[in-house]
């Protein structure tokens, strides 16, 4: 048997032991962190196409101050690794071709991708028309299994929202080649763009679709370039505020969002409200979920309106947690279980999955309310019918699709401006730009597509000034001399409107004042009723050759009729066109449609014909008209076409004497 002595010997050498080994794991385990092998960008992935006939900047991380030596297509060159880490180099220019393998090594071990291709790189961003998959257009079922380009290549940015500019995605991206599974998913009009492009060049094509439904263009724009308008101080000062405790600006911002509830929505001040378990329904409607609201009754409907379902609970669940999956819910929902709020979301593109706490779940009858906000368009429930359910604690789940009940409240155009939030909303200036532009810096392009603006129209009188914006900070990101090509939006909602029109003018506006800027027309090609049209490849036909033209040089007819003059004859207002070779005629045989002429603020429609590539307005010589407009409404009616079936641009014009 052991002394104390002994013992105390013993430990004392144990632990001598182990403080001896401590120290060697840490130190070999900080050795091994310096042995790390370089890493490419997260951009940077098997398949990718790299822009040809430019020089490259390649960029990653490495141990501080390692040698890297990049190499591709039998060209070498060499970067040092910053005191962080990050490096990057620039090597080539190349010509298209391929395929090429880029490596890097360094002194700690190298990394490569495989499969890289030379040929033209396009930025494809905007909203939800941008972001529209290949499944959903029109002409899906014929395009999708012929879709087979090995040398076109797909890359979707991760959505992220972020208050500062990022260098690096969250995750690494892929490039995929053009295939039937590919495409599918992937954005319909940059598809259909490059398709019809792919020809006319002939060089390798890869694509990048950023795109986020739903949002403005001040939230793709960098902060330096909204600090120089009007009308920022507000919005970018609350960002600051949130960044210094987001903690205390989110629970302030909880507290107004409640306000808003109790201000505008009977459902939430009735007695007793509406999310209690208790409430007789027996008034409210019935509704099978899930569903989008344009296949029911609500079809019509923007405002706030609420739905309940009971169900019965797994024996033994009462009391376990859960977790409640809803899928995407289109606009805003607030759910609440039993009476307890288990989550709120102000996202539409997004599914729910709500924890369900310790305690809310009751043996026998449960109920849960979802109070639902859709602010434009089709609302409802996109989930498919298997996602929508709640999962029990230990393996049981309860179906939730079926009969809900439903009842609406406060229609949208009687709702006051709500609070949004700042750590989940993708609307707020800069936070796009700065998650999914930003970590795409120095990447050479070809050139960029933009489709965007819905979200902007009941603000269209600025959006030419903002639109400006956004072009400059990419061009101060990517390249001085970026090309855009723009879609002008289609047509949609009532005849009568007019913040579409003027988004449409301000849209044309950017493009005459900017010789980099291109405008593609789809007046014809929208849906009065619905804000999504399916016809996504006339799109990206039209922008193929506006690209074409605008960044090829390609001596084509690119556009619709554009006006390229106005000025009183003796005969009228004569409005000359330019894209009008083989003169200009009308897509159903009738006189020209949907011309006005203003004075004194007063518009009324005006009497017009073709006369070869332009037209006349018959007009008396005592006429005071001021101001000349085509197509100027939400969802006019445009048939004036030129031979190459092409829609005239809308328009709004001063007329010369």
């Amino acid at each position: 048997m052991l002394d104390n002595s002994s013992l105390v010997g013993i430990v004392r050498s144990a632990l001598l032991a182990l403080l001896t080994c401590l120290a060697g794991c840490d130190r070999y385990q900080s050795e091994d962190s310096h042995r790390r092998p370089p890493i490419l960008h997260s951009s940077f992935a098997d398949h990718m196409v790299l822009q040809r006939d430019r020089p490259l900047r390649v960029r990653g991380s490495s141990r501080p101050g390692d040698t890297l030596t990049v190499e591709i297509a039998g060209v070498v060159a060499r970067a040092t690794a910053s005191a962080d880490g990050s490096w990057q180099v620039d090597i080539g220019p190349f010509e298209p071709g391929g395929p090429h393998r880029l490596s890097v090594a360094s002194g700690t071990g190298s990394a490569a991708i495989d499969d890289v291709l030379f040929g033209d790189v396009w930025l494809c961003s905007g909203q939800s028309n941008m972001a529209r998959p290949v499944s959903f257009d029109t002409h899906a079922e014929l395009e999708i299994p012929q879709a087979h380009h090995p040398d076109m290549r797909l890359m979707t940015v991760p959505q992220r929202i972020a208050f500062e500019p990022q260098e690096n995605f969250e995750e690494k991206v892929l490039w995929q080649p053009a295939t039937p599974e590919s495409v599918q998913d992937f954005s319909a009009v940059c598809y259909f763009f490059a398709k019809r492009l792919k020809p006319e060049i002939g060089v390798p094509i890869g694509l990048i679709d950023a795109t986020w439904g739903g949002t403005p263009v001040e939230a793709w724009t960098s902060r330096s370039a909204l600090e120089t308008l009007d009308g920022f101080e507000a919005p970018l000062g609350r960002i600051d505020a949130y960044l210094e405790d987001p903690d205390a600006y989110e629970k302030a911002y909880r507290v107004a969002l409640d306000a808003w509830w109790w201000d505008n929505d009977p459902g939430t001040t009735a007695d007793p409200p509406w999310q209690e378990s208790t409430l007789i329904r027996s008034d409210w409607s019935e509704m099978h979920l899930p569903t989008r609201w344009s296949d029911t009754l609500l079809r019509n409907f923007d405002g706030v309106a609420w739905f309940e379902r009971t169900f019965r609970s797994p024996e033994g669940a009462a009391g376990r947690e859960g977790q409640l999956h809803l899928g995407p819910v289109d606009d805003w929902d607030t759910v609440w279980v039993n009476g307890v709020e288990v989550g709120r979301t102000q996202r539409w593109s997004i599914p729910r999955t709500y924890p369900i706490p310790e305690g809310v779940l009751r043996a026998g009858e449960n109920s849960i309310v979802v109070r639902v906000l859709d602010l434009r368009g089709d609302g409802g429930f996109s989930a498919a019918p298997a996602n929508f359910r709640l999962d029990v604690a230990d393996g049981d789940s309860i179906g939730l699709a079926g009969v809900w009940f439903y009842r609406t409240t406060t229609p949208v155009s009687e709702l006051t401006r709500a609070p949004i939030s700042l750590e989940s909303n993708p609307k707020t200036p800069t936070v796009l730009y700065n998650g999914m532009i930003a970590p795409l810096a120095d990447t050479a392009l070809k050139g960029v597509l933009w489709y965007q603006g819905e979200s902007n129209a009941d603000r269209a009188a600025f959006y030419e000034a903002w639109l400006r914006s956004m072009t400059t900070s990419w061009r101060t990101l990517f390249d001085g001399e970026l090309p855009f090509v723009l879609v002008q939006l289609p047509n949609f909602d009532a005849p009568a409107g007019a913040d579409w029109a003027m988004l449409r003018e301000a849209q044309r506006q950017v493009a005459l004042s900017d010789p980099l800027v291109g405008l593609a027309a789809t007046i014809d090609i929208g849906e009065a009723n619905d804000i999504h049209p399916r016809n996504k490849r006339d799109v990206g036909t039209r922008l193929a050759l506006k690209a074409a033209h605008l960044v090829y040089g390609r001596d084509i007819v690119h556009s619709g009729p554009a006006v390229s003059g106005i000025q009183r004859d003796r005969e009228g207002i004569r409005i000359e066109f330019d894209n009008a070779d083989g003169g200009l005629a009308t897509s159903d045989g009738l006189p020209p449609d949907e011309f006005s002429l203003c004075a004194g603020g007063y518009c009324q429609p005006a009497a017009a014909r073709i006369e070869g590539s332009s037209v006349l307005i018959e007009l008396e010589p005592e006429s005071e008209a001021e101001v000349i407009r085509h197509a100027w409404a939400d969802n006019p009616r445009v048939n004036l076409i030129n031979a190459q079936g092409l829609p005239a641009v809308p328009f709004v014009a001063a007329i010369s004497d």
